[in-house]
């Protein structure tokens, strides 16, 4: 749909979009075009996916920065202050040259007045929004912004999954606006004997997630905020260890790995409280104690249930910004649930929400045995961008 991109050498050809079928009445509006690409790119999205590939539009419909040739012809500067990329190098060394330096600044309007120019649509100021790509329109190339979660393309985090349109525009105009609305499949892992059917039987029911009640005194919630083991999960998952960004929620007594003896388990959220890195974990507690972390291979087992690290230096599956962990318990078995923030405990009937601000997209079960931990169920995702502005309707 559309044609003439080339993102990733020197040529950059910009033919715009092409004509979708037209309607009975209206051909369909270049924010159409975009919404139906985008939710055709955004079906079927997993956890397991990481950079630009948990990012497909982007990825595949869009100018991550665009070469202006050198005034002497001898290579091509990008737009804005970057490094420049010399014809007397090979191809393949201009294009790593040019691959290498993908943070960018847009010359093309402001956003902000765009969206000033439309309270009704954009009532609060954007936090998690920032540009992700150019799309050629009108002869120009228009700016689009999605939720800052799912990141540019030289920022992708690992964690990401999908991608939330919010707005395109054209200089200082606003061309399109969206919400998102989001589907979820519930899957059960191959090795998992629970099936589908059974995976969104136990992600739909919230009576069967387990809170803790009970709160430790604040003389232990100090102490265990200070326990290197403690700050030993921050520094795993390459965040800030620091005391203070260390919130002690409630304990649970709880039999975590079905040998009929109950563990204690404390909530533990990291939050600095400057915009940095925040998630949720339960920690494995000594028996009888509030202020001692355990040590062993079960604590291993409760942390790598909720995707932290195995250790310093380990570059697999993490639980990542903005996730949280819940305990479910079902017929006796204990399930860790890492979910993203933003995600509805119980989405509704037909298993969809539509979201405003974008959110990281997670939802994996997992158990402990006497293995390891076993993957039982996770989520596969549908992002449909909803047009809330079109400049042409």
């Amino acid at each position: 749909m559309l044609r003439g991109l080339i993102t990733g050498g020197i040529a950059l050809g910009i033919a715009g979009l092409a004509p979708a079928e037209e309607a009975p009445t209206l051909p369909a509006t270049f924010c159409e075009r975009i919404a139906e690409i985008a939710a055709e790119e955004h079906k079927f999205l997993s956890t397991g996916m990481s950079g630009r590939a948990a990012a497909p539009f982007i990825r595949k419909w869009t100018v991550r920065s665009v070469l202006m040739p050198r005034e002497d012809g001898k290579g091509y500067r990008r737009m804005g202050s970057y490094p420049e990329c010399y014809t007397d190098e090979t191809h393949t060394e201009l294009e790593r040259c040019f691959n290498a330096y993908s943070t960018f600044i847009f010359p093309v309007g402001s956003t902000q007045a765009a969206r000033e120019s439309h309270p009704e649509i954009f009532p609060e100021p954007p936090q998690y929004d920032e540009p992700v790509g150019l799309l050629p329109l009108e002869g120009g190339l228009a700016k689009v912004e999605a939720a800052v979660e799912y990141g540019s393309p030289g920022t992708i985090h690992s964690w990401a999954t999908g991608l939330f349109l919010k707005s395109i525009t054209d200089q200082d105009s606003m061309v399109c606006a969206f919400d998102n609305r989001v589907r979820e499949r519930y899957i059960s892992d191959p090795r998992s004997a629970r099936g589908d059917r059974m995976c969104a039987s136990i992600i739909r029911d919230e009576a069967n997630i387990v809170t803790g009640e009970e709160k430790m005194s604040q003389e232990a919630a100090l102490a265990l905020r200070e326990n290197e083991d403690l700050l030993d999960v921050d520094r795993r998952e390459g965040t800030r260890a620091h005391p203070g960004d260390h919130y002690i929620g409630p304990y649970i007594d709880i039999d975590v790995n079905a040998d009929g003896v109950d563990e204690r388990l404390v909530q533990v959220t990291h939050s600095p409280g400057t915009g940095g890195c925040t998630y949720s974990y339960f920690d494995l507690l000594v028996p009888g104690t509030f202020d001692a972390i355990a040590a062993g291979d079960l604590r291993e087992k409760v942390l790598a249930a909720q995707g932290v690290k195995a250790g310093a230096g380990d570059r697999g599956p993490n639980m990542g910004c903005s996730r949280k962990n819940e305990i479910r318990r079902v017929d006796g078995t204990v399930y860790f649930e890492t979910r993203g923030f933003g995600l509805d405990k119980n989405p509704g009937k037909d298993n969809s929400y539509v979201t405003k601000t974008g959110g990281v997209l997670q939802r994996t079960l997992r158990t402990v045995t006497d293995d390891g931990v076993q993957t039982q169920c996770s989520t596969q995702f549908s992002i449909e961008p909803i047009i809330t502005y079109d400049r042409d309707r």
